[in-house]
Order: C-alpha cells, then sequence, then structure tokens
C-alpha cells in the first residue's frame, strides 16, 4: 500500500467579489464540497465560507489532478 501525505489550501472568490454567501447559503456550499471530495477521494481538512470567498483545507490524492479537482469542487459548488 503506498503512502501520501499531500495538503492544499484552496482559495476562490465570487464574481466580481461581491458578498453573496450569505447564511441560507453556507451549509449548502459545505455540503457540496464534502460530497464532492468524498467522491475523489479527498480528506477535508476545513472548509470556510466568508460572504466574498470559501476557503478549503484539503488532502488530494495524487492519482486526481489538482485541476480536475478544483473543476468539480467549484463547478459544483456554485
Amino acid at each position: 500500500m503506498s503512502h501520501w501525505k499531500l495538503f492544499y489550501h484552496f482559495v476562490w472568490a465570487t464574481k466580481n467579489r461581491d458578498p453573496i454567501i450569505t447564511d441560507n447559503y453556507d451549509e449548502m456550499i459545505k455540503r457540496s464540497i464534502r460530497l464532492n471530495c468524498q467522491a475523489l477521494a479527498a480528506t477535508i481538512h476545513a472548509i470556510e465560507t466568508m460572504p466574498d470567498h470559501v476557503h478549503l483545507v484539503v488532502s488530494v490524492p495524487p492519482a486526481v489532478s489538482l485541476a480536475e479537482f478544483m473543476n468539480k469542487i467549484k463547478g459544483a459548488s456554485s
């Protein structure tokens, strides 16, 4: 069995940094991120939303490219 330990801190913002992430959307966004990370076998260490951006600290398996990972995570959370 192989062993890997890769940690990434991703941050992405809303369009024009508009403060549109309210409490109403917070849990929905986090749930979407959790489900997609689980599907990609990624380990979440932290998720936090702010009104105009999202932070995600995660371990991504080497078999998944970072571009593919972020495309799926951001696409699903929007």
